[in-house]
């Protein structure tokens, strides 16, 4: 290792030991007490803030690579990470009985290869405090309680020193406007150079929500938890995201026309007329019928290629229905659709859960 990469990773690791803003912080019970009134609070972050925070600080220097192997009635995942051209590795497993089983595994895995370079490390040395429960989640009062306890703990509120790097124009970023823009073709095959989606050309990416929200990141838009815009800071970079520009903004290419940073729907503008909508399975206008609501398949997230119904006929995954409808919060946060897919599944999540809740008043 040169003298120069070991400088520059030392200077990467104190960016990523950092602590991650508090709006990108949930809690999770790891016990419960018998009446399940309270529950021990554990801190932990979702694996794209990981990935944000990546982005942010080596945008064009990190990888991974995923490996899978079952023992016995386990998935073991290892990711190894890699940045500036050091390689750190990270194991996780889960049960076959997991309704997520990869996806679980590997988040673990990738975690714990991101805390061997410093990022979210911290998370394991916060205490594990006892609050109260609202059913399965935590309570209003217990979270604003337990998010003081996190500022106190970390002195971190939002990291400004992000927000100020997302505003700064970086040396020959301004070029970007007046550079010739690529044909729709020649933009379609451009391929990645960093992050999650190395190696893959942008038209790729649009296949699922995951990787479209990522081609709005290069565009530069603020898409989901990102600490920041992607800003590029060479030639190769402001080439890739007035590719990536052109490629969103393409309706023949994403089957709508999406560009960066579209506005979050609120949850109160959809989920009032759904609510309306009879759950006898005869349909209502444009919101489809129960049974086409129920048919719908998730593009994203945990329970990934599942159809509603599967949700329905698992009562833990109620609460899951209703946050894609827009009425329940998980860590504080409703479901945000930021694409017209994303506003399908919230529409038929908002039939299903409307029946969900007549059946059980």
């Amino acid at each position: 290792m040169s003298e120069n990469t070991a400088k520059s990773l030392t200077e990467v690791m104190e960016a990523l030991a950092k602590p991650f803003p508090v709006g990108l912080v949930y809690w999770k019970p790891q016990a419960l007490t018998k009446d399940k009134t309270r529950g021990l609070a554990a801190a932990y972050a979702d694996p794209r803030a990981y990935e944000d925070c990546l982005n942010t600080t080596v945008p064009e220097d990190w990888s991974t690579t995923v490996d899978f192997v079952t023992t016995g009635r386990k998935v073991v995942c290892t990711v190894h990470l890699t940045i500036l051209g050091v390689t750190r590795a990270g194991d996780g497993d889960a049960d076959w009985d997991d309704a997520n089983t990869a996806t679980s595994a590997y988040a673990q895995a990738f975690k714990r290869a991101a805390s061997r370079f410093g990022l979210g490390r911290y998370l394991y040395g916060l205490p594990s405090v006892w609050k109260e429960m609202d059913g399965k989640v935590f309570s209003d009062a217990a979270l604003k309680q337990l998010r003081a306890a996190y500022l106190k703990a970390t002195g971190n509120t939002s990291k400004p020193e992000a927000k100020a790097k997302s505003k700064a124009q970086p040396e020959g970023a301004s070029k970007a406007a007046t550079a010739p823009a690529p044909s729709l073709e020649a933009a379609r095959a451009t391929v990645i150079h960093f992050g999650p989606h190395k190696a893959k050309a942008l038209i790729e990416l649009i296949s699922d929500q995951e990787g479209r929200d990522y081609l709005g990141w290069l565009a530069g838009g603020e898409v989901g938890l990102a600490l920041s815009t992607y800003t590029p800071k060479d030639k190769k970079g402001i080439a890739l995201q007035a590719a990536a520009k052109l490629v969103l903004g393409d309706k023949d290419t994403t089957g709508e026309t999406a560009k960066p940073a579209p506005k979050a729907v609120k949850p109160a503008e959809t989920k009032a007329e759904p609510k309306a909508v009879p759950s006898n399975g005869k349909g209502n206008g444009s919101s489809p019928s129960l049974e086409e609501a129920l048919a719908e398949s998730l593009p994203f997230g945990k329970f990934k290629g599942q159809q509603l119904s599967a949700l329905v006929a698992d009562e833990d995954a109620h609460d899951y229905v209703g946050w894609l409808a827009g009425e329940v919060q998980f860590g504080g946060k409703t479901f945000e659709p930021r694409y017209k897919r994303a506003q399908q599944l919230t529409v038929a999540a908002q039939v299903v859960y409307a029946s969900l809740q007549e059946v059980t008043a």
